[in-house]
């Protein structure tokens, strides 16, 4: 009932994709009522969750936390992320481990290698922590839409400062064309690391 209500509040547009937690009923609801609709677990969830369900792993080794991190979020390549999440398992004996024998099954909907063509995303904590202070029974609907505009708002600001900043603080470019290009797509501080690069390139003498 949700979801459709939610639907035809949006003119009966459905969400192309939508993030959700390690549920499998809200997944079948999902699934019912907006079919095509794209629905991927929250890596950041999955994340704590994995905290709570494999809490010896993580206090027992110290490699653990890294080496779970580089299965969500390292891999482009599917044969190199199986064959790490198999060594994972062999190395601090999860072989059997239920919870993640559930995870992999899933793993279309969370690996970063199986969803890069649908869009990546990264969490703002502070954001997130802001906005949960809005989030409770006590602030009506139209109290949290305001507070969200302002919020919304603060955020475009500090972006527009952030952009006049870095336009200020470009320093004087050579006439060519490649650095040019380059000042123009990159941020001062990553143009300044390929200036620097393009630089040392020039400085090199090439052989037949």
């Amino acid at each position: 009932m949700f979801l459709e209500t939610f639907k035809n509040t949006m003119g009966g547009k459905q969400p192309k994709t939508i993030l959700i937690d390690q549920f499998t009923a809200i997944s079948d609801a999902i699934a019912a009522a907006w079919p095509g609709t794209t629905h991927c677990l929250c890596a950041w969830h999955i994340y704590q969750n994995a905290k709570t369900y494999l809490c010896h792993a993580f206090q027992g080794y110290e490699t653990f936390a890294d080496d779970f991190g580089r299965c969500m979020y390292d891999f482009e390549e599917e044969q190199e992320f199986l064959s790490v999440w198999e060594g994972m398992l062999v190395k601090y004996d999860l072989k059997d481990n239920e919870w993640l024998g559930q995870l992999y099954g899933k793993k279309e909907k969370w690996a970063l290698v199986y969803g890069r063509q649908v869009f990546s995303t990264l969490r703002d904590e502070n954001l997130h922590s802001v906005m949960k202070e809005f989030l409770s029974p006590e602030v009506d609907l139209l109290s949290f839409l305001r507070q969200y505009e302002k919020l919304l708002e603060e955020q475009r600001y500090a972006e527009r400062q952030v952009d006049y900043l870095a336009n200020q603080g470009t320093n004087r470019i050579p006439p060519l064309r490649m650095l040019w290009q380059a000042a123009n797509a990159y941020t001062p501080a990553i143009f300044e690391i390929f200036r620097l690069e393009f630089e040392l390139f020039r400085n090199c003498v090439l052989y037949s």
